[in-house]
């Protein structure tokens, strides 16, 4: 897998989708975009695929990127194309030797619109669009290096607690200009404290049923208001 050149950030990562969402982009670009926005890649590597030499397919229409991702446009028009499409040509991505040979992380196909992306780790396959894909990007983190290790059935539960509060945290730095590490550590700060409560309402701690919960949404207005 290429060498990234940035750290990932959740936050920029989803600042970065919701642009692309605003902006939108065209099925021949798209797939720069997730190489810049995953991947880290810079000007001079997305040249590079552009030019054929950092392309390991010779096929003049897959992107092929080894051990990383192989891409295709659904169609050469700039009209959108219905979803089967897009899977049939995952699909034919997939059955092609040439391409398995390098090993590709990913397949993802795109008409600039929607998208289908087939996770070889995971047999699985997810469909999106562009406009929506910064509010559920989680089965392209492969693309940054970033693996989903499986769940054992018992740590579930824990693993969905764990990228929801890692979520809140990222909303919550979002939405807050934390700039220093002393506001860093009172995020943190923070953080375990409503965790606690969260623990102490599931476990019986708290009085009463749901008393955290239910005390925020019966004195805060959709949380607006929380800090008062």
């Amino acid at each position: 897998m290429a060498k990234k050149t940035k750290s990932y950030s959740h936050i920029d990562v989803t600042r970065a989708l919701e642009n692309l969402a605003q902006t939108g982009t065209s099925a021949s670009e798209f797939i720069f975009h997730l190489l810049r926005i995953f991947a880290g890649y810079g000007d001079g590597q997305i040249k590079r695929i552009k030019e054929g030499t950092g392309n390991s397919a010779k096929d003049g229409k897959t992107v092929l990127v080894k051990k990383l991702v192989a891409y295709r446009m659904a169609s050469t028009s700039d009209e959108p194309v219905d979803c089967s499409m897009l899977y049939d040509v995952v699909r034919d991505m997939i059955s092609d030797e040439r391409i398995a040979k390098h090993s590709p992380r990913m397949y993802i196909a795109s008409d600039g619109v929607k998208l289908v992306v087939y996770d070889p780790k995971s047999q699985q396959y997810e469909d999106s669009t562009v406009e929506w894909l910064w509010r559920g990007f989680e089965f392209l983190n492969p693309l940054a290096g970033i693996e989903k290790v499986p769940p054992t059935p018992e740590a579930e539960a824990d693993v969905k607690s764990a990228e929801l509060m890692a979520k809140l945290f990222d909303d919550i730095r979002r939405y807050n200009p934390f700039q220093s590490d002393e506001d860093i550590h009172l995020l943190n700060v923070f953080m375990s404290r409503l965790l606690f409560c969260f623990f102490a309402e599931d476990t019986g701690l708290f009085p009463g049923e749901n008393l955290f919960t239910n005390t925020l949404k019966t004195y805060t207005t959709t949380g607006s208001d929380v800090k008062e």
